[in-house]
């Protein structure tokens, strides 16, 4: 049902479940204040994704342990979609780890075998790598990504495959209009260059570019994204937003959201869109059949720089 990396075949959009799930680590109730832990609730979402043909799904065995796993699978009831899922290194792993949790995650997931399988951070980029390669001659992998990592750490990671007769298919870092580390630092020409897929998280700032919140209505305090969006960096992109907001009405009235998306489809990148609700679906559906000239992106990136808001996570390194 599904072509492979090489062949170009994807839908513009794939959908994430980071915040699914309400454990109180690495939740979507800890980093975004949610509270989804139905399936009931999520299916719908699932469903409608599904009828339209994008069928790409992002998740991680990090994203609540195993919880938004749980959700996935529950939400797909038995039907085929291209299946993205994550090793995450963490202290204290030891040999064969990669194996355990991919393994934990496919019985999770009720799968045989993981269309895109990542590497989640560069921590010992050679050591985990070197474990994706059994993996892949026993099809328990299909393609490789990388994410979180910086140029030398994909061009090692590269390298380290490609000795084996692999290759990296896809790359996911955060990028965003007001986080475009990836593109001032080489990655995104390396994936032209190399036939890999830039696949761009946080496109939308967990929410702070899509012009719902301010400092009238803010993100959960608790919550990560409200300690990294306090109010006053929210108002400082307003600005930002007035201006997504007004290159959407030249895009058939379009939010700001909508421009966000189109932005980086626009440069050549598959974002990732965390989905909770059937409007997530439609919107981003929406906002895929958007094209913005070259002119209307430089500008977008020119009111980007203007806020002086750049805001890397913990877990990020330089690129």
């Amino acid at each position: 049902m599904y072509a492979s990396f090489k062949n170009g075949k994807l839908p513009k959009i794939a959908f994430g479940t980071w915040s699914w799930g309400a454990g109180d680590k690495n939740s979507g109730k800890t980093v975004f204040g949610n509270d989804y832990t139905s399936a009931d609730a999520l299916k719908p979402v699932f469903d409608l994704a599904y009828e339209q043909g994008y069928t790409l799904w992002d998740t991680a065995y990090v994203y609540d342990f195993g919880g938004a796993e749980d959700l996935l699978r529950q939400c797909a009831d038995g039907r085929d979609y291209f299946l993205s899922d994550k090793f995450t290194p963490l202290p204290g792993q030891t040999d064969g780890e990669v194996r355990r949790i991919l393994e934990g995650s496919l019985k999770r997931l009720n799968r045989d075998c993981m269309d895109l399988y990542w590497i989640h951070t560069p921590a010992d980029v050679e050591r985990w790598t070197k474990e994706l390669i059994p993996l892949l001659k026993e099809g328990l992998i299909r393609h490789v990504g990388v994410s979180n990592h910086s140029l030398y750490d994909i061009e090692y990671a590269q390298s380290v495959l490609q000795a084996a007769g692999y290759c990296i298919s896809a790359v996911q870092n955060h990028c965003s209009l007001i986080y475009r580390n990836s593109i001032k630092s080489g990655v995104v020409d390396w994936c032209r260059r190399n036939g890999a897929v830039f696949m761009p998280y946080m496109i939308l700032e967990q929410g702070a570019l899509t012009g719902r919140f301010t400092s009238e209505n803010p993100f959960p305090a608790e919550s990560r994204r409200g300690r990294c969006f306090p109010p006053e960096t929210l108002d400082a992109l307003q600005p930002l937003v007035a201006d997504m907001t007004a290159l959407g009405k030249k895009h058939g009235g379009a939010d700001a959201s909508q421009i966000a998306m189109a932005w980086a489809i626009s440069k050549g990148m598959l974002p990732i869109i965390g989905a909770t609700k059937k409007n997530h679906i439609q919107k981003a559906i929406d906002a895929s059949t958007i094209v913005l000239s070259d002119e209307e992106m430089m500008d977008l990136e020119i009111a980007a720089d203007r806020t002086g808001i750049s805001v890397r996570a913990s877990w990020e390194k330089e690129m």
